[in-house]
């Protein structure tokens, strides 16, 4: 299968000198930027999981939260964004209305101008959770904002190396699987919006890595859910939510639960040092084969690849969790509730 690389141009990091990490008692301010279709059938619901995860978090401080298509239209993302911010999110946190899609990306919208307001308060790490178009649309008003971001954790990306026949093996982690367990061989947050993947990679902020397929070692199980019955309302809201969706995973022994996707992401921001992460260089790739729904014909089968080398934009991908990952998150979410954990 021949690729199209669509080769990237490379910041002038030089000249753009990023600022350290703030701390605010301790924690870091982050902004988060997400997806989360809770309570819909066949939908993901780890985008919940990672908010009220944030929200809980004792290394992260959340400024601010955006919500995005991608895992569903925005007509869906954004009041379940607005639902569980407001029922569960601290008092003085409002959610911002992001893009419906990429024809909004040159346009404001509420997140791109709150983002952009955020950034110039303070620097700030941004975890993505879905396309990217948020985040490109603030850039592309004002470039000189990625001098406040301090780093980007995308939910996006795969590792490849060039064999000798120069075709592409795949390494680290598996692509993305779906319910059924068959692989999506698509970059679903690339692929919705390829333009605005572009732009962060062109801006030159530092990008880290967040693959899907890091989840496919960890699963959310019907034990797991059980603890999250027990806890405080937060989480017998994520417990309830997630039922239909373990259902769909694990019927007919297909797996043993649901991968935590976005969950990781917030936890590879809060907890760097516990991942395995390699350095490469980024360009995105098509192919006519794998398009998620919602992609444009020109758009099929994008993906964001890293490939080994130092020539080029480099970027951090991460391709093993923090093997206490699952313990943190459970203990997060119910921590009233005790630490006896199901495999996995």
């Amino acid at each position: 299968m021949l690729a199209v690389v669509l080769t990237l141009a490379v910041a002038a990091l030089a000249g753009c000198a990023q600022a350290t990490p703030p701390k605010s008692g301790g924690r870091t301010p982050f902004w988060i930027d997400v997806d989360p279709m809770i309570g819909e059938a066949g939908r993901d619901v780890s985008g919940a999981f990672a908010l009220v995860q944030a929200f809980n978090s004792d290394v992260l401080e959340v400024r601010g939260v955006s919500a995005v298509f991608g895992e569903g239209p925005l007509v869906r993302t954004w009041p379940i964004t607005q639902d569980i911010v407001d029922r569960f999110g601290p008092a003085s946190l409002r959610p911002w209305r992001g893009a419906a899609g990429p024809h909004e990306r040159q346009a404001p919208t509420e997140a791109s101008e709150a983002l952009a307001t955020a950034l110039r308060k303070e620097p700030l790490v941004i975890v993505a959770l879905g396309p990217l178009t948020n985040i490109a649309s603030a850039l592309a008003r004002d470039p000189a904002l990625a001098r406040r971001i301090v780093r980007v954790v995308a939910l996006t990306g795969a590792h490849e190396t060039a064999s000798a026949d120069e075709t592409a093996d795949a390494q680290g982690p598996p692509d993305e699987a779906g319910p059924t367990g068959t692989p999506r061989r698509h970059d679903r947050n690339v692929a919705l919006d390829v333009e605005a993947a572009r732009v962060v990679l062109d801006s030159g902020v530092p990008l880290t890595l967040a693959p899907p397929g890091l989840a496919s070692s960890v699963w959310i199980t019907e034990d797991d859910l059980d603890r999250l019955a027990a806890g405080p309302a937060a989480a017998r809201f994520l417990a309830e939510g997630a039922r239909s969706w373990l259902h769909l995973w694990t019927e007919n022994g297909a797996a043993p639960g649901f991968p935590p996707y976005q969950a990781l992401a917030v936890d590879l921001a809060a907890s760097p040092d516990g991942y395995g992460c390699v350095e490469g260089v980024a360009a995105i790739e098509t192919s006519p084969d794998g398009a998620p729904d919602g992609a444009s014909e020109d758009q099929e089968g994008a993906r964001l690849v890293v490939r080994d080398g130092t020539a080029g934009r480099l970027v951090t991908y991460c391709h093993t969790p923090d093997a206490a990952f699952k313990d943190r998150l459970l203990h997060v979410l119910a921590p009233q509730v005790g630490s006896g954990l199901a495999g996995g």
